[in-house]
């Protein structure tokens, strides 16, 4: 839920970084799904890496926010032709946990 705030959160309507992080756009209807993700990676990550590793049941060590997504991926099966991983499915599924509480710092 989204309750109007005019003033008190400031961002871009084009911010979709803050509009994923506080929810207010879906994750299916984003643009830059991977971009999203990534930050939101980066932010749980710099704040709190064991509920990543514990959510996604993987030890993750120094690793850059995309190759987490990828790992993400890894374990979800979200793979395509040739063994890769789909990027944006793994992306809409980490905004989408962080947007219903199952990710947290």
């Amino acid at each position: 839920m989204f309750m109007d705030t005019p003033g008190i959160v400031p961002f871009d309507e084009t911010d979709e970084y803050i509009q994923g992080l506080l929810g207010i756009k879906d994750a299916t209807k984003m643009q830059d799904h991977v971009g999203v993700s990534l930050k939101i990676i980066e932010k749980i990550f710099a704040e709190n890496k064991t509920t990543l590793e514990s959510f996604y049941h993987s030890t993750i060590e120094n690793k850059s926010s995309y190759n987490v997504l990828e790992l993400i991926g890894k374990q979800c099966n979200f793979l395509q032709k040739k063994g890769e991983i789909d990027e944006i499915r793994t992306a809409i599924k980490v905004i989408s946990d962080w947007q219903n509480g199952l990710l947290f710092i």
